[in-house]
């Protein structure tokens, strides 16, 4: 499964190819350099800006709250698939 935790919104997202996304897809997508945080519990991958707090993105609460409550905040928009959808 792959989808979408923008700040306001969540929403499924196919890869342009429809494999796997590029490296080039997932920055525009996240607005800058990627960092992949592996899911605690499900195998799946987060990835976000790798600078996202330092560039002072809003906090993503739906993120936040799904996987990282009262540990952490996610900011900005994110991407969380399966590894196999990333080249």
């Amino acid at each position: 499964m792959i989808y979408v935790l923008r700040k306001t919104v969540q929403s499924l997202r196919r890869p342009e190819n429809g494999r796997y996304f590029s490296l080039k897809e997932m920055q525009d997508f996240v607005g800058g350099y990627i960092e992949i945080v592996p899911m605690p519990h499900d195998g799946r991958v987060l990835v976000c800006d790798d600078n996202g707090k330092f560039k002072g993105y809003a906090v993503n609460a739906a993120a936040t709250q799904k996987f990282y409550p009262g540990v952490d905040v996610v900011v900005g928009d994110v991407l969380i698939c399966d590894m196999e959808f990333m080249s």
